[in-house]
């Protein structure tokens, strides 16, 4: 059975405000790939910064190929949405899609966008090394 997807983000450009997507054996593994990818996007303390830099962009050539392949777009809307989408909105689209297609449920990509803000805020607050303390004499 076909995942809705909400392409908001897109819908000028393909002309759809969703798009069924079935989770096939090959797209559910590429979604784990993906997943996988963004979470470990991080500078790691043994790489360069050229490394990182090689494996970032490697990364989003990967959720973009990703995106392209899983909403059946064609070359045109594909080129069109990598030319004038942030690349912010393509990566938060290429996890939400993965996190989607594995069955997380989200009512759109903007319920996404703001479970994830709202994660982020809250991270931030608990997080010890993001908290203002004073030394005291």
């Amino acid at each position: 059975m076909p995942v809705q997807i909400d392409t908001t983000p897109f819908a000028n450009i393909i002309k759809k405000k969703t798009v069924g997507v079935e989770p096939t054996g090959a797209i559910f593994d590429k979604a784990q790939d993906i997943q996988i990818e963004l979470m470990d996007g991080d500078i790691k303390p043994t790489e360069s910064l050229l490394e990182f830099k090689k494996r970032d962009r490697k990364t989003a050539q990967d959720v973009k190929n990703f995106i392209k392949t899983a909403l059946a777009l064609t070359n045109k809307q594909y080129e069109k949405i990598n030319e004038t989408i942030d690349n912010d909105v393509l990566m938060r689209f290429g996890m939400y899609l993965a996190l989607a297609l594995q069955g997380a449920e989200y009512d759109s990509f903007q319920d996404y966008v703001d479970f994830i803000t709202k994660q982020a805020e809250e991270d931030a607050d608990t997080d010890p090394k993001s908290s203002d303390t004073e030394e005291k004499d």
